[in-house]
């Protein structure tokens, strides 16, 4: 417990003297990537159940939005880069906060309908934005 508290305090008062020397501020949020990337897979699994929902409920994807799934519990994160392929019932998709030293993920209903999020071993997203693109029957190369 003592030793998260003075990590804690310690990113914080990094945080603070970052506002004011704007040249630290990468260094700052590469120092916080872990902390992104556990944010990125809490959101993709989000997802993944929804979309898993949706396929239930509705026996396939087709015509899913992210305004729509926003109804079975999920959320675009604020920070985060993500395209999602559905094919039918399927889905996979690539997620990577926009972030400065972000890791990338993946969700997919693989093998028995099971969501499961998986590292990618090299980040996938060029963007500086963050935002939600949909591809329709194009689940193939996860």
């Amino acid at each position: 417990m003592r030793g998260r508290s003075l990590a804690l305090g310690a990113t914080a008062m990094l945080i603070a003297g970052a506002g004011s020397h704007t040249h630290l501020e990468p260094l700052v949020q590469q120092a916080l990537a872990p902390a992104y990337d556990a944010s990125t897979q809490a959101n993709l699994r989000h997802l993944g159940v929804a979309l898993q929902s949706v396929a239930l409920v509705q026996g396939d994807l087709t015509g899913v939005t992210p305004s729509g799934l926003e109804g079975w519990g999920w959320v675009p994160g604020e920070h985060i880069d993500l395209v999602v392929h559905v094919d039918g019932d399927r889905f996979w998709a690539v997620g990577q906060d926009v972030r400065p030293g972000a890791g990338a993920f993946t969700v997919t209903n693989g093998d028995g309908g099971h969501v499961r999020v998986s590292p990618l071993p090299t980040p996938q997203v060029d963007a500086q934005v963050a935002g939600v693109r949909f591809v329709r029957g194009a689940t193939g190369g996860r």
